[in-house]
């Protein structure tokens, strides 16, 4: 895991060199999807702040966008996220402080799975639980491989 790890943080930094970011902190969430959301007539809460921790500014809606919280297609729905014509356009091209354009995208993505697996991790070495969960299984081997991808693709 430590080697998964240091990988995606080298294929990250790999990224930043190719489309320098700026990366703007936050507060966020950390589980900013639909089941954390009550409406009510005239407002709105956000419930469930177990995950709040200080990450990327683009962290909570690449979460909803993505749908991250659900590993399974995931990498579809990066890849088509990627492509610039998908529904988390529509999310980030407004989030307050994100560059969401062709190489910036690749970049706030690859810290993206860098944040997520550090969170799956997080969730996983709590001496609460027996087992790894089904997310963190199917999303690490993932998240190393597909950053590769990515990395292969745009030509690093």
């Amino acid at each position: 895991l430590n080697n998964i790890l240091r990988n995606l943080v080298d294929l990250t930094n790999r990224g930043f060199e190719k489309y320098p970011t700026d990366i703007f902190l936050v507060q966020s969430h950390g589980d900013f999807q639909p089941a954390n959301i009550l409406a009510g007539h005239d407002r709105n809460w956000l419930i469930d702040w177990e995950y709040t921790g200080v990450r990327q500014v683009a962290y909570d809606g690449l979460v909803f966008g993505l749908e991250s919280r659900f590993p399974q297609g995931l990498s579809q729905r990066i890849e088509i996220a990627l492509s610039g014509d998908s529904a988390v356009d529509d999310i980030m091209m407004g989030w307050p402080f994100v560059e969401w354009r062709k190489g910036k995208r690749l970049s706030i993505i690859l810290l993206f799975l860098m944040e997520e697996m550090l969170l799956r991790v997080w969730q996983n070495t709590n001496p609460v639980f027996n087992n790894l969960d089904s997310g963190f299984i199917i999303f690490s081997p993932f998240s190393y491989y597909f950053a590769q991808l990515l990395l292969i693709l745009v030509g690093s």
